[in-house]
């Protein structure tokens, strides 16, 4: 299993979250956000084996990823908007 390769990689998921959102007026509302996510990523790389007991590997890659997350204000309990 030595030599040059290309690996495409899909990544998908789906979490929910609470928030606490700034309502004005120094009034706050805790809220659920459900956020669904992807990427697409492409792997280029060389291994080698030596042995038969010893594997390097040097890759790298780039990709893509998107989100459906909405920003709002975020409430810690030091009374600091982040």
């Amino acid at each position: 299993m030595q030599g040059t390769y290309a690996k495409p990689i899909l990544y998908f998921g789906h979490y929910k979250e609470n928030q606490v959102v700034d309502k004005g007026n120094s009034t706050y509302e805790v809220g659920k956000q459900n956020v669904t996510f992807g990427a697409l990523q492409i792997e280029l790389g060389h291994q080698w084996v030596f042995s038969d007991k010893f594997l390097l590997d040097l890759y790298w890659g780039f990709g893509y990823g998107a989100d459906n997350k909405k920003d709002a204000y975020q409430y810690d309990p030091g009374n600091r908007l982040l």
